[in-house]
């Protein structure tokens, strides 16, 4: 134990010294070393947990993206991209023509001419990026969705011209500089941070010192308690679009983004005081860490992205932002990181969060113990659960009716969503009609925990129910009383919809029905529906922007039937994670 101490203490302090500098005057030439350092660093760990998946799917978000670029750039990448590139420095691969307004398959064109700015320099990369920063110059691509051209594009651009900022010709950079004069400092939370992200990357190129300082301040200013409903919360929730939690969309993006300029800006004289760096501590181990659970993120935390994999990359956000606040040596910097990779092993941390950590001002929390972790997302008429944007989860109306999801392995939903019924979302009480609804939404108030409880209440499009759930360390208690409904739909209340494991099984018990499904046991009432089925279905079903691409598996559900005109109907079961059990 006292080597491996050693060892890290070693490697940390050669870190620190790398990205440290003398005190004094804000340098540009600093700021921007320290800048291209850290887009060509590696975070090896970050690499291998993204390599054993298989690589980044083509369609992910810029959370994703951003993950999966600290995880370096293989050569035989490099060399394909070479290979394949045609003479006018396109790709046969790149669909050019058409226009999404999130997943925009053009962007592989600047992932690709990232790659190779971040490659191994030699005289054929050179060639290849010339020729593949040409073509985009010269191709004047524009997308309908502002964010595409002020923020997207801009990112991609300027952090590739920095990379080859010695290599660019005096035309090169003036097309990439008049490319990135969208980008204009507005906006809050992490839009603001990666606008002020592109002025600070062209400020650099352009070797503009007040405008590197004024997008450093404005960086540094959102890293600060929110006093409205956007930002970081008190509760250590991060909220965009309003009054909504965005762990996984917005609020990744956010702690990355922060946590590499936490390095770019350190030893410069525009170093993030202390006060700052705790903010982004706090955010990191009492937020985002915490809706992790064996390196999976939980549903209900993802955003609104569904993607491939989307769990399991989104889930390594944590430990790619405190790789990088590790450099600032701070000690509780370094014990997170250690913490986050204990989680990612399923290995005890220093601090486990174990016990309920509730969002309040999110309508959201998570249940943790040492050996499972549940996380319940509600919708109240001020906090918002969901949202549809663009082409991006056409069919999630309803994540956030009372959902509760329990995690043992973390792969219990892994890219099920194609296969999913998205009105049959676990733990929620809905009508069993084939379509989702996005016109209501619940208009009840009630949502709170008080000790290991938590209750809430649905009110919306004429129907109600109060849903209980009490933890403790042997699982999850759940209770569904006051089932009303005016409509002449069929009302259903759904336990569980994960995939099928090996032993999914039930039976008939005096009291009930017990069903297993891998490492846990649901106690459930005599009229509970259990089905074990194979099904298939399309990503595009409920994300647009995906390829029509067919998926198949066996779907473990279960759901309770109250029929039509419920009336004060109830329901309880009961969720044993690490029980699992035959007769």
């Amino acid at each position: 134990m006292k080597t491996c101490r050693i060892v890290f203490c070693s490697v940390l302090a050669s870190v620190v010294l790398a990205y440290g500098g003398e005190e004094g005057d804000a340098s540009l030439e600093r700021v921007k070393a320290n800048f291209v350092r850290v887009l060509r660093d590696t975070n090896a760990l970050v690499y291998s947990e993204i390599a054993k998946m298989g690589g980044v799917p083509p369609v992910a978000d810029s959370s994703i993206r951003t993950v999966a670029e600290s995880g370096g750039v293989s050569e035989k990448r490099v060399e394909q991209l070479i290979r394949a590139q045609r003479a006018d420095g396109s790709w046969p691969s790149v669909d050019y023509a058409t226009v999404l307004r999130s997943q925009w398959p053009a962007n592989e064109h600047l992932k690709n001419l990232k790659a190779l700015a971040s490659a191994r320099r030699t005289p054929e990369t050179e060639q290849a990026f010339h020729k593949a920063l040409g073509f985009w110059l010269n191709g004047r691509f524009r997308n309908p969705n502002w964010w595409w051209n002020q923020i997207g594009v801009p990112l991609s651009v300027g952090a590739s011209a920095l990379l080859m900022d010695d290599a660019l010709t005096p035309e090169e950079r003036a097309g990439v500089v008049k490319l990135m004069q969208e980008s204009r400092i507005r906006m809050t939370g992490q839009n603001k941070v990666w606008l002020a992200e592109c002025v600070l990357m062209r400020a650099l190129l352009e070797g503009k010192a007040p405008d590197a300082r004024a997008a450093r301040d404005a960086i540094a200013s959102e890293v600060a308690m929110s006093k409205t409903v956007e930002g970081i919360q008190a509760d250590w929730s991060f909220h965009q679009h309003g009054n909504m939690a965005q762990f996984g969309n917005y609020g990744a993006a956010y702690i990355l983004s922060i946590a590499r300029f936490a390095v770019i800006f350190s030893g410069t004289g525009l170093d993030f005081p202390d006060d700052k760096l705790a903010i982004l501590e706090n955010l990191l181990d009492k937020g985002l860490r915490r809706t992790v659970w064996r390196g999976s993120m939980d549903i209900g935390s993802v955003g609104r992205q569904f993607t491939e994999n989307a769990q399991r990359l989104k889930g390594l956000t944590p430990l790619a932002a405190s790789w990088w606040l590790v450099r600032t040596g701070r000690p509780e910097a370094v014990r997170i990181f250690r913490d986050c990779q204990a989680d990612l092993r399923g290995e005890r941390a220093e601090v486990p969060h174990v016990g309920l950590t509730w969002f309040p001002n999110s309508a959201m929390g998570m249940y943790r113990t040492e050996r499972w972790m549940a996380a319940v997302k509600c919708e109240t008429a001020h906090i918002r659960g969901t949202e549809r944007v663009n082409e991006d989860n056409l069919l999630g109306a309803h994540l956030a009716d009372g959902a509760l999801f329990p995690y043992v392995t973390g792969d219990e939903y892994r890219d099920i969503f194609p296969l999913w019924n998205w009105r049959h979302i676990p733990g929620t009480t809905s009508y069993d009609v084939d379509t989702v609804d996005w016109k209501s939404r619940n208009r009840a108030e009630d949502c709170a925990a008080d000790g290991t409880t938590v209750h809430f209440t649905l009110d919306r499009a004429g129907l109600k129910a109060h849903t209980r759930w009490r933890f403790s360390a042997e699982g999850v208690d759940v209770s569904v009383t006051g089932v009303t409904s005016t409509s002449e739909h069929p009302v259903v209340t759904t336990v569980e919809q994960s995939l099928a494991q090996p032993n999914a099984a039930s039976w008939r018990e005096k009291d009930g029905i017990v069903a297993v499904n891998g490492a846990i046991r649901y106690e459930l009432p005599s009229n509970a529906q259990v089905r074990i089925e194979e099904r298939s279905g399309s990503w595009r079903r409920h994300m647009g922007s995906m390829p029509d691409q067919r998926a198949t598996g066996r779907v473990f559900e279960i759901t309770i039937p109250h029929g039509v005109k419920p009336s004060a109907a109830s329901c309880a079961w009961r969720v044993r994670p690490c029980a699992s059990r035959a007769p």
